[in-house]
């Protein structure tokens, strides 16, 4: 064989394997997603997840035998070693509609074990755990990457929707 047909076969195979590339990045995106899917979540933009926080310190050993049938909805979220029971009501649920993407997203990530850890600057993470804020209804947007660490960038407290105002 020619040292050009050997060229000419490796340019197209590259050729090929590029075109395999973006396809599969174009169907991610068709598919709902928010681009190159595999990537830690970086690519996949914020994650908005509604709920309150249950008890802290607290796991989810501690509420499943406080109560009869466990919730599926229970989260636990540890904080630098602190758990925290956090009770999800809705993934991806925004004004106006719901992107089911971050729930399938947010699913894959946690699986079975519901256990997220989590990472925030410290004084928004005791506003969100203080006794007097649990189990009021709060909006946490973040970066939910596939480490299984969401980021949270902001927290709203829901309660009174008309003075909420976001803390990041």
């Amino acid at each position: 064989m020619s040292n050009r047909s050997r060229t000419m076969k490796r340019a197209l195979g590259a050729g090929f394997a590029a075109a395999l590339c973006l396809a599969g990045a174009h169907s991610v995106s068709a598919l709902g997603g928010n681009g190159l899917y595999p990537f830690g979540g970086e690519f996949r933009g914020m994650t908005r997840v509604t709920g309150h926080v249950l008890c802290s310190p607290c796991t989810l050993k501690d509420m499943s035998e406080a109560t009869v049938a466990p919730h599926q909805g229970l989260y636990e979220f540890t904080y630098k070693g602190q758990p925290t029971v956090f009770a999800v009501t809705a993934i991806g649920d925004f004004d106006g509609g719901r992107d089911t993407s971050q729930e399938a997203y947010w699913r894959a990530i946690t699986g079975l074990s519901h256990q997220v850890s989590v990472r925030a600057e410290d004084s928004l993470w005791q506003q969100l755990v203080a006794e007097s804020n649990r189990k009021k209804p709060l909006l946490l947007t973040g970066l939910l990457r596939s480490t299984g660490t969401l980021d949270i960038a902001e927290a709203t407290f829901l309660e009174n929707t008309e003075n909420a105002e976001p803390h990041s």
